[in-house]
């Protein structure tokens, strides 16, 4: 199909109680060898030329001028081309909304992307943080902490870093603080 084909629309109608047509109506003015529509049963195959009148959609057989009605509701969208169709899952989520546990930290993480699906930024709490997406993970610091999140699994470790972790090192007697925890997508809707 080009870029330029029309809008089609098809149902499928009961035609016996075993047994139902296909029923295709293309958008576009009838050609009055080719039709603008067709209806396929098992066994046969006719084209004709369609027409809306009211809550109906009536077509015209070529072969035998015979008139088919059928239902308005009962039709679906096909798509007006390939290309459309290739194109049209850009209903892509562009942010998603985790929360996140752990034993060292608790919070929400935003991730958002592209419309082609790379990384455009990470939000921790509220906070713009700076990330780099590897593989199936996704690397940030936050709070004295680095932070590898699954993006497959949701699962995160995290080491503390930087001053946090000299901190812990020289003035707390302790090493760094390491774990896992896991983050879920947060399907709720603010209430406030």
């Amino acid at each position: 199909m080009s870029s330029n084909a029309a809008p089609v629309f098809s149902a499928l109608i009961p035609d016996t109680p075993d047994t139902h047509i296909l029923v295709t109506l293309i958008d576009k003015a009838c050609d009055p060898k080719n039709g603008n529509s067709s209806i396929v049963s098992a066994s046969s195959s006719v084209k004709g030329c369609w027409m809306q009148d009211g809550p109906t959609y009536k077509v015209t057989l070529l072969e035998s001028n015979e008139v088919k009605v059928f239902p308005k509701s009962e039709f679906k969208f096909m798509g007006d081309s390939v290309a459309k169709v290739a194109t049209k899952p850009q209903e892509n989520k562009l942010s998603t909304v985790l929360t996140c546990i752990a034993d060292a930290w608790a919070g929400e993480v935003t991730v958002e992307r592209t419309e082609d699906g790379s990384l455009k930024s990470v939000h921790v709490s509220g906070e713009k943080v700076s990330a780099s997406e590897k593989a199936n993970a996704i690397n940030f610091s936050f709070s004295g902490m680095n932070i590898s999140l699954s993006t497959l699994t949701g699962v995160f470790n995290y080491e503390t870093s930087g001053f946090q972790k000299y901190l812990n090192n020289r003035l707390l007697g302790g090493g760094s603080a390491k774990g896992a925890g896991i983050c879920k997508v947060n399907n709720a809707i603010k209430q406030f």
